[in-house]
């Protein structure tokens, strides 16, 4: 696999995935993600598919060279008559006997058009492909890492802005109950009550602007 520098702290993040009104939460690392994206990423299997089947046409090309075989065999069995001096009788013999015969023939041949030059060719042309499709495989890889950290460390980024933006939701609450507790007791304005409500509604705001950040992150990572 191919990896990138590693953080110097283990981040990990947490991905929302919302079906049927309930959410369930699983734990990624970066190296997880890149995993993932490596496995099931269309474009780097079929660059991977593509490089697997340029190694096979250079296989295909060393084939071209190799001379064809022809292998044939042949049995055959006839009757062949005899007469011979039977010495314990005392007198000649004749009869028939089986004979067999065997034969086989075994042919190498290849033809080389233009003196081999093209099958030459025809295999060189074969490597480069294979070259090329190995780059391409590499570079789909490479490219496809390089979109996986980038999209992790913007849900990062995101998910931080986000918790920020939850402690400002919680202190502009506790600065809204404080001053409406000073109005009520005479200590502050209504001046003051308006300010803390505007502030305290700008920073739920910014909240869902940041929890819309953070979920789109997650969905493009």
């Amino acid at each position: 696999m191919i990896r990138g520098p590693r953080p110097a702290i283990a981040f990990f993040l947490i991905f929302a995935l919302f079906a049927s009104g309930s959410a369930l939460a699983e734990v990624y690392t970066l190296d997880k993600c890149i995993e993932t994206a490596l496995v099931n990423n269309y474009g780097v299997i079929a660059a991977r598919n593509s490089y697997d089947a340029a190694r096979g046409e250079v296989y295909t090309g060393w084939g071209d060279l190799l001379p064809s075989i022809s292998v044939s065999a042949r049995a055959n069995q006839s009757w062949s008559g005899f007469e011979r001096w039977d010495e314990l009788s005392l007198q000649h013999v004749s009869g028939a006997q089986r004979v067999y015969s065997y034969s086989g023939n075994l042919n190498f041949s290849r033809t080389y058009p233009g003196l081999g030059l093209y099958n030459y060719a025809n295999l060189r042309k074969k490597y480069h492909d294979r070259g090329s499709s190995f780059h391409n495989y590499v570079r789909a890889r490479s490219d496809l890492i390089l979109a996986v950290k980038d999209g992790y460390y913007n849900l990062l980024k995101a998910k931080m802005l986000l918790d920020v933006a939850e402690d400002a939701v919680k202190r502009g609450e506790e600065r809204l109950r404080v001053v409406q507790s000073r109005y009520d007791l005479g200590a502050a304005s209504m001046s003051d009550v308006l300010k803390a409500k505007v502030q305290y509604g700008n920073d739920k705001l910014d909240r869902l602007s940041k929890t819309n950040v953070y979920k789109l992150a997650a969905a493009n990572l």
